[in-house]
């Protein structure tokens, strides 16, 4: 039990827990409230403003999106959400990576 709260702990701290990750998701934050806003504000007018939270969080939403499981218009929001984590555990792998000084990139051994 132990072990998986440890691991939860560590995927937590990996996707939010650094500065880079943390920034990476308030910009997505970001792009989402200026989506909600023009829509509330403009109405049908700004649709084109909920492709920014896309871009933000690109290439997984756009991949995502292109299953065809997956339909766009309803589900826009989810997928936002799931690529911004998948992105945002990305970038903090990478932060931590780059942040041990004197270690080589290199592939896992087997």
């Amino acid at each position: 039990m132990d072990n998986n709260l440890g691991s939860a702990r560590k995927i937590f701290a990996t996707t939010v827990g650094n500065r880079a990750s943390a920034v990476y998701l308030a910009m997505v934050f970001a792009g989402l409230a200026y989506a909600g806003i023009a829509m509330f504000v403009y109405g049908p007018d700004a649709a084109m403003a909920g492709v920014v939270p896309a871009l933000l969080t690109a290439p997984t939403s756009l991949a995502l999106i292109g299953l065809p499981i997956v339909e766009a218009h309803a589900n826009g929001l989810i997928i936002v959400i799931v690529a911004a984590l998948v992105n945002s555990t990305a970038i903090g792998l990478l932060a931590r990576r780059l942040g041990r000084p004197g270690r080589a990139m290199t592939l896992p051994h087997r």
